[in-house]
């Protein structure tokens, strides 16, 4: 009987150290403290998901800002943004900034 107990308060100490260190781990990833693939030439201004493998995403490349949809199939470059749509962007109080700019191009 004591190695059993030994085993199962082994194996609950386990488990929740290795809860602990998933949910500190999803908590730094989700704020963007915890980034993989920083680069100092492309910066990732803005993200629109649309499911959970498509979305649509502004990346500033030098001094070109691109639409660009994400996709398993590939990554497709639908328009460059001018400078002034980004700005419309930052002036904009609206909660869904993305959606507003992407709405504005899709009524064209």
């Amino acid at each position: 009987m004591d190695a059993i107990t030994e085993l199962i308060i082994k194996i609950v100490i386990f488990l929740i150290i290795l809860f602990a260190v998933g949910y500190f781990f999803k908590r730094f990833a989700a704020n963007g403290k915890l980034s993989l693939n920083k680069s100092k030439y492309i910066e990732s201004i803005d993200r629109y998901i649309i499911t959970n493998d498509k979305w649509l995403e502004i990346i500033k490349i030098g001094d070109k800002n691109l639409l660009i949809a994400i996709t398993p199939q590939g990554v497709h470059e639908l328009r460059e943004l001018d400078e002034e749509d980004l700005h419309e962007i930052y002036r904009e109080e609206n909660v869904n900034l993305f959606a507003s700019v992407l709405e504005k191009y899709t009524k064209k």
